[in-house]
């Protein structure tokens, strides 16, 4: 059952004498969805994540995307992500670790998303400035218990130089036992481009 089908399945059923009219019915549009037992808006869902939600259930569980947005959030790391030498092309992402209870070594790759706060008030993906597949490095950065790594973000090649206004940079984190077990957990980091 893809997404559609889940949310029409607890459509009332059509009025008698109804069969035969053309007309569709008045639809409510939806503006929400529930993923394991958590109400998410649809508004402030990632394209890819929109796409995801309309594969059956079967092409979910062998699709390599995983939606960020319905990761867990976990303050217990002690993390904090702050950006340094902004421009309108890129950033430093300061990934730095203090205190907290990680259960195995904390981790982070290439991957990132960027975001814009919009004029409804919302944060939404910005579109990508390339056309075709985006590929990232696997790659996994270790954050060592209390320190800081940097890491270098260009992201003019995938969305052009930011226009003033302000902007999220959505980062995955791992926390990495063993091979098969593991958590992951999704942080942000905001920031304004002035000029």
């Amino acid at each position: 059952m893809n997404f559609l089908e889940e949310l029409l399945k607890d459509a009332p059923p059509a009025e008698p004498g109804d069969e035969g009219n053309d007309e569709l019915p008045d639809i409510e549009p939806v503006e929400s969805i529930t993923y394991n037992g958590k109400e998410y808006k649809i508004s402030e869902l990632c394209n890819a994540t929109l796409e995801w939600l309309e594969l059956s259930e079967k092409d979910r569980m062998l699709s390599s995307y995983f939606p960020p947005e319905f990761m867990v959030f976990d303050e217990k790391w002690g993390l904090s992500l702050t950006v340094d030498s902004l421009t309108p092309s890129g950033a430093i992402i300061k990934c730095s670790q203090s205190g907290g209870e990680p259960t195995g070594e904390l981790h982070t790759g290439s991957w990132y998303i960027l975001e814009n706060w919009t004029q409804e008030n919302v944060w939404k993906e910005m579109p990508y400035v390339i056309d075709g597949e985006i590929s990232w490095n696997d790659i996994a950065w270790i954050i060592p218990m209390n320190d800081t790594i940097e890491l270098e973000v260009n992201w003019e090649w995938l969305y052009g130089k930011l226009p003033v206004g302000k902007y999220r940079i959505r980062k995955s984190i791992t926390d990495f036992r063993e091979s098969g077990d593991y958590d992951t957990a999704t942080y942000f980091v905001e920031f304004e481009i002035e000029k």
